[in-house]
């Protein structure tokens, strides 16, 4: 019963973010009373510890399955980002919800970690040839924008994709300009 608890609150968290997390609804949603939550959890924040943890499991488990699947940028890791759709969808809620320190911290940490799968995937992508810091950090900038202009209700391969190529546009446009060149 733990689990259908935090399935289902993971669920509520990364479609709605945590500001609608509501115990009253994950109860009704999996059909038990609400006060058997407390068997599980000591209160909503217990809950929502658990639920980072368990995030950064699926950042784990998208790693260890990109390793072996992600050869290139496109189309590979999007096909395994639709694959992680609701981890996805949790992430952007991280990110929209960044100004909580603990929904900040736990961010930065999936996102260091993916980064050294995904950041050479990028470079190798876009034939970059810049520092692999300077690349990172114009994969972070990408990454943020990407997730903030995301439709959470489309996360197909062909969606991401384009969104992907459109933000690139403009970081390209900025790779090839003087102030970025004055900077590496």
């Amino acid at each position: 019963m733990k689990e259908k608890w935090l399935y289902t609150a993971f669920q509520s968290f990364a479609e709605c973010g945590p500001t609608q997390l509501s115990i009253n609804s994950i109860a009704k949603e999996i059909g038990v009373p609400r006060t058997t939550f407390y068997h599980y959890f000591a209160d909503k924040e217990n809950l929502i510890e658990e639920l980072l943890a368990m995030y950064m499991t699926y950042v784990d488990k998208f790693i260890d399955e990109g390793k072996t699947c992600c050869k290139q940028l496109i189309p590979d890791l999007y096909i395994l980002l639709e694959k992680y759709a609701l981890s996805l969808q949790f992430s952007r809620q991280l990110l929209l919800n960044r100004t909580e320190p603990h929904f900040n911290l736990v961010f930065q940490k999936g996102r260091q970690k993916t980064n050294k799968i995904i950041v050479p995937l990028f470079i190798s992508y876009y034939n970059f040839n810049v520092p692999d810091n300077l690349a990172e950090e114009l994969w972070n900038s990408l990454t943020e924008s990407w997730y903030l202009r995301l439709d959470p209700k489309d996360v197909t391969v062909e969606s991401m994709q384009k969104l992907t190529e459109e933000i690139m546009q403009t970081v390209l446009k900025f790779a090839q300009s003087k102030l970025f060149l004055k900077l590496i």
